[in-house]
Order: structure tokens, then C-alpha cells, then sequence
């Protein structure tokens, strides 16, 4: 091994190092990788980065749908009783403040507006993927016909186990797949391979990992975004609890329905957060529950027409667990995160909801 390819191995080892101990905080760009597919980091990152995602908490128990209804109705209260509550500092501009706060929230992307983006994403991918995966088989195949199944200069594209393959995986087959065919290209041209064709080949092998990198951009674009309406609704709530926190104490001892009026009440089957939503057809969503572990408790509620699987997954479009469950219209289950397969070492920690089926579904998803 040559001095500059040893401290290369080590850059590398280096980075994984940084990342595993501290999140990829310098943010490395994929695309400055990607002369270093010989080595591990790229790849290794790509994986790491698809499920590493900071968690923004609920404050707020309710779901979204009951705050955005709970602060309409503070907002009503609030201006009801404006002139008594601005000794507490209550002003129309607190007011406005407070409309806008529940405007930004309720106009945030929900899970299922983000799901369908990164589902829509995957779609292209896969489709790309299928394209690849062909062309890598009409190359190899002749390789085969060629020289035949057990002869070396076949085994190098290392194709065997070309269907089970991951999709990055598949990528840096398409490149050995390349790499090989065109040291052998003099002997392919009677099997009607020509550079034309291997020129495909990497056409379709920069496409897809460019879909690759594009797909990781939707998914983290996901997690902003729900950090983003959580922290809106937490800072919706936050105002929303001192405003009625005022209120109680402008009528405490003075008019017991007035008082009642600021009393935040909450509906909640179970003592815990609550999350809600519907899903298309066919449709996969990714749930933005936050501050699970494995003893966490979920209560399950089908409110459609259409049996729904729950389950953690490691990606948010995977459709599919070895522990999901599956419950039906009308009905409910209760059920742990660590039976449901949550498992932080093998970053299965998304919640997914899949609908198979061609009809439209709901569901209401508690956890303590």
C-alpha cells in the first residue's frame, strides 16, 4: 500500500470517527466524496446521515388539530374579555402576536404532506434503479455467454447476488460493471457491446446516485420541517398557556364561567400525546411522534375505512416490518414501542403507517 492510499484509509477512518461521535457536525458534503468510491467513508455517511435526525419534543399533548381548535376558541375568549385582561398585559398586539403564531403553525406541513414527498422521491429512484439494474444484466450476461459462468474474467463483475443488493451497493456494481467491461471491451465487441453502451451505463449510474443524494435531501428536508412545525406549535402553546394562565387569575374568585373559559382542556384517551391524520391509498406516512423509547406505550385507533399497519422503520418510506401490527376500521390496540420493533442501535426509530389497501384511511395515535 502506497503512502498516499495508507493516509487516505486513515482520513477515512478518521471521519467515521468524527461521525459516530459527533453527528457529521461539519456538515460534509456528500457531493466532495464521491472521487473516493474505492473507499468506505462515502457510502458510510450516505447510510449514516438517512437515519441520523435531531428530535424536536412536544410540549404540548393534544394533536395538532385540537391546539389549532383550543387556541381559536382563546383567541375568541381572550377578545371577549380584552379590556379586563389588559391590567394582566393582554393587548391587541398580544392578540396579533398570538393570531400569527397560530396562523404559521396551522399553515406548516403535516406528515402527510411530507410522506408524499419523500414516497414520491423513492418512486423515482426505484424506477431508476430498475433501469440500471438492466443494463448492468445485459452487460454481464453477454460477459457470461462470453467466457462463462466459473471463468474469472466473469467473476470479477460481481453480479451473483445482484437482486438483494441495496441500492448504493447497486451503484458501485454499476462502476465495476463499467470498469470491467470496458478492460474487456476488445473481446465484448463480438457479444454487441460497444462503448456506447458502457457510456450508458454511466449515464445511468450518475443518475441514480445522483437520486440517491436527492432522496437523502427529502428526507432530512422532512425532519426539518416537522422540527420546525413542533417548534411552532410549542411556541403556539407556550403563549397560549400564558394567556390563559392570565385570564384564570382575572377571574379567579370573580366569575367561576368566565374562569372555566381559560381552563386548557384536552381530550385524551390515554395520559400521553396525541397525533392524528389520514392517509391515501397505497399510501405510506411517516408519524411525528417524538420522545420515544422502547418501554414508550402507543394506543393505536383506526378512524377510516381502511385496515392501516403501524410499525418502526429504519427509513420513512419503508412500507413493510417483520413487527408491524395491523388494526382494523373501527378498532384499537395498545401496544409497546420495543414490540412494535423500535430499536435505536439499528436506527429503527421512525413510525410508519401504511395503507395497502385502495380505500382512504384515519387514524389517532396516542403514546406515553
Amino acid at each position: 500500500m502506497s503512502a498516499f492510499t495508507y493516509a487516505k484509509v486513515w482520513h477515512e477512518i478518521f471521519c467515521i470517527f468524527i461521525v459516530l461521535k459527533l453527528g457529521n457536525p461539519f456538515k460534509i458534503h456528500l457531493n466532495l466524496l464521491k472521487h473516493t468510491h474505492r473507499f468506505p467513508f462515502y457510502y458510510f455517511l450516505k447510510n449514516t446521515t438517512k437515519t441520523m435526525k435531531r428530535e424536536e419534543l412536544r410540549r404540548y399533548k393534544m394533536s395538532d388539530a385540537q391546539l389549532v381548535q383550543l387556541a381559536d376558541n382563546l383567541k375568541k375568549t381572550a377578545a371577549r374579555d380584552l379590556e379586563d385582561l389588559s391590567d394582566y398585559g393582554v393587548l391587541p398586539a398580544t392578540l396579533i402576536a398570538f393570531q400569527s403564531a397560530r396562523d404559521a403553525f396551522f399553515k406548516s406541513p403535516t406528515d402527510e404532506q411530507l410522506s408524499e414527498d419523500m414516497v414520491i422521491a423513492t418512486q423515482i429512484q426505484n424506477a431508476e434503479k430498475s433501469e440500471l439494474m438492466q443494463q448492468i444484466r445485459q452487460i454481464s450476461e453477454r460477459a457470461r455467454i462470453k467466457y462463462g459462468d466459473t471463468d474469472f474474467r466473469f467473476r470479477k463483475y460481481g453480479v451473483d447476488l445482484l437482486s438483494k443488493q441495496g441500492t448504493d451497493e447497486i451503484v458501485r456494481t454499476g462502476r465495476r460493471v463499467q470498469r470491467v467491461a470496458a478492460e474487456q471491451l476488445q473481446d465484448l465487441c463480438t457479444e454487441g457491446i460497444s462503448q456506447a453502451t458502457l457510456d450508458t451505463l454511466g449515464i445511468l449510474n450518475n443518475n441514480l446516485d445522483a437520486l440517491i443524494d436527492q432522496q437523502l435531501d427529502t428526507i432530512k428536508n422532512r425532519d426539518i420541517a416537522v422540527d420546525l412545525r413542533i417548534m411552532a406549535g410549542n411556541s403556539l402553546y407556550s403563549m397560549m398557556v400564558t394567556i390563559a394562565a392570565k385570564g384564570i387569575l382575572c377571574w379567579l374568585d370573580i366569575s367561576e364561567k368566565r374562569y372555566n373559559d381559560y381552563v386548557l382542556s384536552e381530550n385524551h384517551t390515554i395520559d400521553g400525546h396525541t397525533i392524528d391524520g389520514n392517509i391515501a391509498s397505497k399510501a405510506v406516512v411517516n408519524a411525528s411522534a417524538t420522545g420515544i423509547s422502547n418501554g414508550t406505550v402507543f394506543r393505536f385507533t383506526n378512524k377510516g375505512h381502511a385496515p392501516l399497519n403501524f410499525f418502526f422503520a429504519l427509513n420513512p418510506t419503508d412500507i413493510k416490518s417483520a413487527h408491524s401490527i395491523t388494526v382494523l376500521p373501527g378498532d384499537h390496540q395498545t401496544v409497546t414501542a420495543n414490540a412494535l420493533g423500535y430499536n435505536e442501535s439499528t436506527n429503527f426509530t421512525r413510525l410508519n403507517i401504511y395503507n395497502e389497501t385502495i380505500l382512504n384511511g384515519a387514524y389517532v395515535v396516542e403514546w406515553i
